[in-house]
């Protein structure tokens, strides 16, 4: 099976004389296309309080794995990805900074578990079994949406 999954990534960035920099086309042609062991989809809607965590994906209750996660919130926060939470290798974090009202996009559910001894792209494949996400705002309830396909 396949998932279609459309994407329109164009960035503009203003510099301080006016200038424009931009990346990405418009996307005007045919879906970009996944291919997906099956057609499961996983979205659901979080409501996270000032300063808390939530998980917003646990490959154990979830989806077993996915192909593509978009993660979006209307408050600035930080993304957590949790590889290895069965513990063979230890659990493995990484901590991502994530912009109010920009999707967030995971191409794939496997990173490398590596202990620092070894070079950047060396270490065990492990899956990202979990997702989590911190409300960086002292004040504003985060509404995140959490969308990935299998």
């Amino acid at each position: 099976m396949t998932i279609n999954a459309k994407v329109s990534a164009r960035v503009e960035i203003i510099d301080a004389q006016g200038n424009a920099h931009t990346i990405g086309p418009r996307f005007d042609g045919p879906p970009s296309t996944i291919a997906a062991a099956s057609d499961a989809i996983h979205d659901q809607t979080i409501s996270i309080s000032p300063s808390q965590i939530a998980k917003l994906f646990d490959q154990s209750q979830d989806l077993t794995s996915f192909d593509i996660m978009v993660v979006l919130s209307d408050t600035a926060g930080q993304l957590e990805l949790v590889g290895d939470a069965a513990g063979a290798s230890g659990l493995n974090y990484l901590q991502l900074p994530v912009h109010a009202n920009i999707p967030f996009i995971i191409h794939g559910d496997t990173t490398r578990a590596s202990d620092g001894t070894v070079a950047l792209f060396d270490g065990t494949v492990v899956a990202i079994d979990e997702v989590r996400f911190k409300n960086s705002s002292a004040t504003a309830t985060a509404i995140v949406r959490v969308m990935a396909a299998s």
